[in-house]
Formats: structure tokens, sequence, C-alpha cells
């Protein structure tokens, strides 16, 4: 068995959540160009054709809602840690999470039902649906006990 936990905090969060953040802040970026772009083209040239351009007000708002939502997330997060405990056997993963020293919930899951594992320098990342994944944190794990998760784990991508 290998025993790994897990702190959920803002770094954790801030991990698991790059991709959607970096994608919302373009979009707020670029519906930010696009609506100033508006204001001032169509107070300057009187044309219907500039009335398109209000497009990029979706972007925009899409960006404003979901920065405003992951940053709340994780000032949540930072304000009541919750930590996950993993112990990985040879057929399934057992996660107990933990907050405020009490316990919150356990599941065993299977490596099966596993659907996607990703890996970068810092976390696997589990994913038992499309939308819910569980960090593991490889801080203070020796290489040994990397490669042996490594083995463990379905459909392993770097």
């Amino acid at each position: 068995m290998i025993e790994i936990t897990t702190v959920i905090d803002k770094k954790t969060q801030s991990a698991v959540t790059k991709k959607i953040y970096i994608i919302s802040l373009i979009s707020l970026i670029v519906g930010a160009v696009g609506v100033v772009a508006y204001v001032v083209l169509s107070s300057i040239f009187r044309s219907v054709y500039f009335d398109m351009m209000l497009i990029f007000a979706f972007p925009f708002g899409f960006g404003i809602v979901y920065v405003n939502a992951l940053n709340k997330m994780k000032k949540k997060v930072n304000t009541s840690p919750s930590v996950n405990i993993y112990q990985f056997e040879q057929d399934f993963v057992v996660v107990n999470t933990v907050s405020s020293l009490n316990q919150v919930s356990t599941a065993k899951i299977f490596y099966s039902q596993i659907i996607k594992t990703k890996e970068n320098k810092n976390y696997f990342f589990l994913y038992v649906t499309k939308t819910m994944l569980l960090p593991v944190s490889k801080n203070n794990l020796d290489e040994t006990t990397i490669d042996s998760v490594r083995k463990l784990l379905p459909n392993l991508k770097h």
C-alpha cells in the first residue's frame, strides 16, 4: 500500500483550474478589446455593421463570470482547506477526505473506474468523470514512490 496526503488548498485549486482560468482570462481580454473597439468605432462611424461587434460582449461576460467564480472558489478553499488521504492498493485507491479534523467522506475507486489520468511536475490528476478529478500531490515523494504510483494508474498522460 502507498499512502499519499494532499492538502486541498489555494495552490491545489489553482493547479486543478489552471486551464479554464487561462481560457477565461483570454475570453475576458478579447471581449473587452472588442467592446471598447465597438464603442470607439461606432461613435466615429455611423454604420449598422458595427453593431455586429456587440458579439464581443458574450466572451467578455463569460470571462467576467468565470474569472470571478474561480477566484471565489480559491478564496473559499483557502479559508477551509481539506485533506485527501490516498491509499493506493493493487486494484483500487481509497480516498479519505478530512476537513477540520473530521472525516468527511471515504471512497473506494477501482482503477477501471478512472476514465483518464494526467501528470505534471507536482500532481497526478485522476479523472473519475469528465468534470470531476482528484489531485494527488507528488511533493515530498521520492522517485521510487512516484514510479510505483505511475505503474498503478491506467492511461497516464504526461
